[in-house]
């Protein structure tokens, strides 16, 4: 569900133009996904 919800974001943001702020979108994703990843553990 989250890859689906991070994919329809990026989308958005490419459609709005400015492929800086997908970067930024992805990095912080992943971030967060190591974060929660290892609060899991």
């Amino acid at each position: 569900i989250v890859k689906f919800l991070d994919k329809e974001h990026i989308k958005w943001h490419e459609e709005e133009g400015n492929p800086g702020t997908i970067i930024v979108r992805l990095v912080d994703i992943e971030r967060d996904k190591l974060s929660f990843a290892d609060n899991s553990h």
